[in-house]
């Protein structure tokens, strides 16, 4: 059985950041823990506070196999958490406004997004609305479209070693943005585009844009593919 590899520990520790409590025994030989990670998703586990984040619970034993239940895959043993659905609503408002705000004055770095499923994507008004909630005074532009979008799945940047990463820590995951275009880039490949259009020739990786899907560059959107 292979080993984990010291970057996704890395990723897997990231998650711990934020616990108040960071004497617990983390089992490294454990090659499960990331496994056990992958089982928990936006859709089934959200609004949860950090001492039942999917690191803890993981490093716990314990994998979500349903909208907000863990089991042990050991014992077989489910339990059901529930937070007060006042709790969550205030919870998960200021965590999308946390998340948005990473992007700050790097609001650029924000990917071109896209959605497989289309039943997934919001609507143009759905962004509207929610920059209507949470940021009222913000200028609405195509980058901060992107922004709001990536926020509302979860998502917030992360700079390391000069580098931008979307990141998110439900799923523990880290993409790095320097493989996406952005609004600016896309801009320049459109006078690209137009330029090779009249010499009649076009460069392959002109050919498309590179966007980001907030939905499957999770985690367990990776695994399932």
């Amino acid at each position: 059985m292979s080993h984990i590899s010291k970057r996704k520990l890395d990723e897997v520790f990231e998650g711990l950041a934020n616990l108040e409590k960071r004497d617990a025994v983390i089992k490294l030989s454990d090659p499960a823990l990331l496994d056990r990670i992958s089982t928990f998703k936006a859709l089934t586990w959200f609004g949860k506070p950090n001492e039942l984040s999917p690191p803890v619970c993981a490093l716990h034993g314990w994998i979500n196999v349903d909208l907000n239940t863990l089991s042990c895959p050991t014992c077989s043993k489910r339990m059901i958490v529930r937070i007060p659905e006042e709790a969550n609503a205030d919870e998960s408002d200021e965590a999308f406004k946390s998340r948005y705000q990473t992007f700050g004055k790097q609001i650029s770095e924000a990917p071109l997004t896209r959605f497989d499923s289309a039943s997934s994507a919001p609507t143009e008004d759905d962004i509207q609305s929610i920059a209507n909630r949470f940021l009222p005074e913000t200028t609405l532009d195509d980058a901060t479209k992107h922004a709001v979008t990536l926020a509302m799945f979860g998502w917030e940047l992360c700079q390391e070693l000069g580098r931008a990463f979307a990141s998110c820590r439900l799923c523990a995951r880290k993409a790095g943005l320097w493989n996406y275009d952005r609004v600016e880039e896309r801009s320049e490949k459109r006078v690209r585009r137009d330029a090779e259009a009249v010499d009649g020739q076009q460069s392959p990786e002109d050919a498309e844009d590179r966007k980001f899907d907030p939905e499957m560059e999770h985690r367990y959107g990776i695994m399932s593919h």
